[in-house]
């Protein structure tokens, strides 16, 4: 299995005048795999 994901954004949230929340989706409808603290590249 690839450690690669194709993701979708399929929302943007100002959170403040220099802060975005990005939004992603899978194809597949899945949840994303995530740990706290986490960060993609």
């Amino acid at each position: 299995m690839s450690s690669y994901l194709t993701l979708t954004v399929v929302a943007l949230t100002q959170e403040t005048p220099d802060t975005v929340t990005i939004h992603l989706q899978r194809p597949d409808g899945q949840k994303v795999p995530s740990k706290p603290g986490q960060f993609l590249t």
